[in-house]
């Protein structure tokens, strides 16, 4: 293991993801409670548990993850799962204002970590530099 870092998305992202997530799993939480007193559907009240499973999902799509240079790639540790992406899977990476953004290959969405939640970005470049 080259370096270690804990980081989340950044705080722009985070609201984006809460408010566009959090709003509509509001609204199907809401129908899904007060809909049978408005109108006689016995399905309504499932809206509850999707509601429900929404809003802890988009919890989990925002929470800080552990990332992780070996010599086999980038490994990503979450609440739920580990994955390594191969260093061959990535095509280079870049430092943002806010953000160190890892690409990937092909069409896949980019890595990205929060850079005012990492505390040593300069050992975290170097190692990606050695691998990139």
């Amino acid at each position: 293991m080259d370096a270690e870092w804990v980081a989340g998305w950044t705080a722009e992202r985070r609201r984006r993801i809460l408010f566009l997530t959090g709003l509509p799993a509001l609204a199907v939480t809401l129908v899904g409670t007060l809909g049978p007193f408005v109108v006689a559907a016995t399905w309504l009240p499932n809206l509850v548990v999707v509601g429900g499973a929404w809003l802890v999902l988009a919890s989990l799509v925002t929470n800080q993850r552990t990332y992780r240079t070996t010599g086999t790639g980038l490994e990503r540790e979450g609440r739920l799962r580990t994955r390594t992406y191969r260093w061959d899977e990535l095509a280079g990476y870049e430092v943002t204002d806010g953000a160190i953004v890892i690409h990937r290959k092909g069409v896949w969405p980019a890595i990205r970590c929060a850079l005012a939640d990492i505390e040593d970005v300069d050992a975290v470049r170097a190692a990606l530099d050695r691998h990139l």
